[in-house]
């Protein structure tokens, strides 16, 4: 049977995904998935439904999603479907703060990845463990795991890519390794821009940002920490927005404007830590930027 819809529709959905419009890529690939059981393929059916399952996980509650990955996991006979799955199920318990989970599912894509043979998507199981490795406090091992990825990735030109060389930047930074992080950071944002995301450009900008920071730049890392703001609206991205407000703050007050600081700590503040009322005026009075890992 003619596969060519189910494709067209794939495409359109990563488009959309690309250009950050979640709704619409759910939609297109809710319609690949009906329209692959309609051709009787249920190998592509679950490629759908899991494409579907990012975008849905990622704009919030949805019920449905666990079981159907976990079903996908251990019974679809397709093995992208299965790295898919796992990788779906790492990035799901990741967010619920599940760590030792999502780990254990980011370790199953990555072996089904291996298993495939394809170092793109080995790239990205190794770059997820490596935020996780340092998510959990084993900073180390996360940069050995962001090296192993961009070795499984060499010589592509991906977001990921990107983003993998820019979370290296900012590792480097934190170590005080000043020139090898701007080195990261120049090849990252060059890579980046070869391969523009809405989707990923907050996350970009924000590593820069940080990295930029604890380089002693706090010029550079503000245009970065506003830019993380225009791309993205606040409400819609989360952890993003908060970290882009933490981010824009502390510039400014290391340029000594604290008035404006104090405008985006109380943002800060009232946006995802109404429990803290205090917390402009102690963001104002300690850098706190040492005791963070934006990563983390």
């Amino acid at each position: 049977m003619d596969e060519t819809t189910y494709w067209q529709l794939h495409g359109l959905g990563g488009e959309a995904v690309e250009e950050a419009r979640l709704s619409d890529a759910a939609r297109l690939f809710a319609a690949a998935e009906a329209e692959a059981r309609r051709l009787g393929k249920p190998a592509l059916a679950d490629r759908a439904f899991c494409n579907q399952a990012a975008v849905r996980y990622r704009e919030g509650p949805a019920t449905g999603i666990r079981e159907g990955l976990s079903r996908i996991l251990g019974s679809s006979p397709d093995a992208r479907a299965r790295e898919l799955a796992a990788y779906n199920l790492a990035v799901l318990f990741r967010r619920r703060q599940r760590l030792g989970v999502a780990r254990f599912y980011g370790e199953t894509a990555l072996r089904q990845a291996c298993s495939l043979g394809e170092g793109s998507i080995q790239a990205v199981c190794l770059d997820f463990l490596g935020r996780l490795r340092i998510q959990e406090g084993w900073t180390s091992e996360g940069v050995a795991l962001f090296e192993r990825s961009l070795e499984a990735a060499q010589g592509e030109v991906s977001v990921r890519r990107a983003l993998t060389l820019c979370n290296l930047a900012y590792c480097s930074s934190v170590a005080g390794r000043r020139s090898e992080a701007l080195r990261l950071l120049e090849e990252g944002l060059k890579s980046f821009a070869r391969r523009p995301s809405a989707l990923y450009e907050p996350g970009i900008r924000l590593n820069a940002g940080f990295t930029l920071l604890e380089a002693g730049e706090p010029e550079a890392a503000l245009a970065n920490g506003r830019h993380a703001l225009d791309q993205c609206a606040v409400e819609s991205f989360g952890g993003e927005g908060k970290y882009a407000l933490y981010l824009v703050g502390e510039a400014l007050v290391q340029q000594g404007n604290r008035h404006e600081a104090k405008e985006h700590f109380v943002q800060l503040q009232q946006r995802y830590y109404p429990q803290i009322p205090d917390l402009p005026d102690l963001l104002l009075s300690c850098r706190t930027h040492v005791f963070l890992n934006w990563l983390a």
